[in-house]
């Protein structure tokens, strides 16, 4: 560890190719097929990536779609899951929220969007429990659940080609 990322490594680490040397730049993170990696496991900017994403996607179509007042809040729902959750929920299935501040991030920033899908004010003292029953939309944990779920679906779904014996040695690094 010291040597490729102490105080003093290049940057770079060698690898044995087939015909010759090839260096590989060492790197804290990076984003692999719309994914956040961070060499430590960190989901901090990940999340907060993914939420950026989300909140750019509701802005650009709020005026014409999820705060259009002649569409009734069911239609706008509708859209909304397809739209922005949609941009959200994608690779969250292999997240583990380890901390109770990064799960409490993620909640209140959904509910945000939330909040901003039925036109509720900032100044609206309405609790989450009240605008999840308005829009109809599952909490931030039952999303994240769901789709940890439906990975797990898919994952037995593709059977003996899964290897199980990684997740039975899945630990923190």
């Amino acid at each position: 560890k010291k040597q490729i990322f102490g105080p003093h490594a290049n940057g770079l680490l060698q690898v044995l190719g087939e015909h010759q040397h090839h260096q590989v730049s060492v790197v804290g993170h990076y984003v692999h097929l719309g994914g956040e990696l961070h060499h430590s496991g960190d989901l901090r900017s990940e999340v907060r990536r993914k939420l950026a994403i989300a909140h750019q996607t509701f802005t650009k179509y709020r005026k014409l779609l999820l705060q259009n007042h002649c569409l009734a809040l069911p239609k706008r729902v509708e859209t909304f899951r397809s739209l922005v959750l949609s941009k959200f929920l994608y690779g969250v299935e292999s997240w583990v929220l380890t901390g109770q501040r990064i799960k409490n991030y993620v909640h209140a920033s959904l509910m945000r969007l939330y909040r901003r899908l039925s036109r509720l004010r900032p100044e609206d003292h309405v609790s989450d429990e009240e605008v999840l029953v308005l829009t109809g939309l599952p909490s931030p944990t039952e999303l994240l659940r769901l789709a940890r779920l439906r990975y797990l679906s898919s994952l037995i779904s593709a059977g003996s080609a899964t290897c199980w014996g990684l997740f039975n040695q899945d630990a923190t690094w």
